[in-house]
């Protein structure tokens, strides 16, 4: 199918790391009944984020008219499930506010692994086909939280897989910055919808739609502990390729408000990928569970020390 061929592999854990930058709320306290989140970037910070995905995949061809032989072994009658541990860590940093109000950020790929899990427990790394491991993004942004035009560049690898990375960050980057500040309450749950329009090298863009329902659970030693619920949905891009997909999870994420850091967060999620082409129809079932651990980043040992 020309999207399975089309989609890095790499795509996913990059859109990953630029959620957890972008999108991740930054609570401000205002008292042990409510947090407001803002969804802004924030000058300032050095933090580091390891995040572990352990999910079980299902693919099924529903129907096929030539799917099957054309895969290259790659798919059959019978459904296939496969079994992928992921393990990322993602260096945000960000420096001090300019007489202009801007301020930089870099982003900075530390290290990303993928292996599958066997039946019998066994572990076997995968090549990686979209290298990120030293991938660098900076970019300037401006004080309403939007990156400044032109200022968003790449470094660490290869030429060809910069330019096709290129448009995806800065799209993500810049519809980020729009998102709405929300108010979570102990007493009621807040509900906030997202949509944002990620581009894909060969495929035009897809369009992802979110609900998150948001609860406060309460706030200890000042920590707030908040309970999300999500539903997700995907736009077919507009090709011969008819897509649908959707999507639910949940999970407790955990906030230090005096650093305004993200200490922990833990969510599961189940997702149905339907694709339909020439060759035929394929579905694609994903159980996904991943945590996530920041860190302020460690300061660089001094020379001779």
């Amino acid at each position: 199918m020309t999207l399975i061929r089309n989609l890095p592999r790499g795509l996913r854990p990059i859109l990953v790391a630029l959620f957890v930058a972008l999108t991740a709320p930054c609570p401000v306290l205002a008292n042990t009944d409510e947090v407001e989140l803002s969804y802004r970037l924030q000058p300032g910070r050095d933090i580091t984020t390891r995040t572990e995905t352990d999910a079980i995949t299902t693919i099924r061809v529903v129907e096929d008219r030539g799917i099957v032989a054309k895969s290259g072994g790659r798919m059959s009658a019978s459904p296939t499930t496969i079994h992928l541990l992921s393990t990322q860590t993602v260096r945000y940093a960000s420096g001090a506010l300019r007489v202009d109000g801007a301020f930089p950020v870099e982003m900075q790929f530390i290290d990303k692994s993928v292996r599958v899990k066997g039946p019998d427990g066994s572990e076997t790394l995968l090549p990686e086909r979209t290298p990120l491991k030293g991938l660098r993004a900076t970019a300037l942004v401006e004080s309403n939280g939007k990156p400044r035009e032109g200022s968003l560049s790449l470094a660490g690898v290869e030429p060809a897989l910069s330019e096709q990375l290129r448009e995806i960050m800065a799209s993500v980057f810049a519809q980020a910055a729009s998102i709405e500040s929300t108010r979570v309450s102990r007493h009621q749950g807040t509900q906030q919808d997202i949509s944002m329009q990620i581009p894909i090298p060969g495929i035009a863009s897809i369009l992802i739609n979110m609900r998150i329902s948001s609860r406060l659970l309460g706030v200890e030693d000042g920590v707030a502990r908040i309970q999300q619920v999500y539903s997700m949905d995907f736009g077919s891009p507009p090709r011969a390729l008819k897509m649908t997909a959707e999507g639910a999870g949940g999970g407790t994420t955990f906030y230090e408000t005096a650093t305004q850091t993200i200490k922990s967060a833990d969510a599961s999620t189940l997702m149905k990928l339907t694709l339909e082409g020439p060759d035929g129809v394929i579905e694609v079932q994903m159980n996904s569970r991943q945590t996530q651990k920041t860190e302020v980043t460690p300061a660089a040992p001094k020379a001779g020390g």
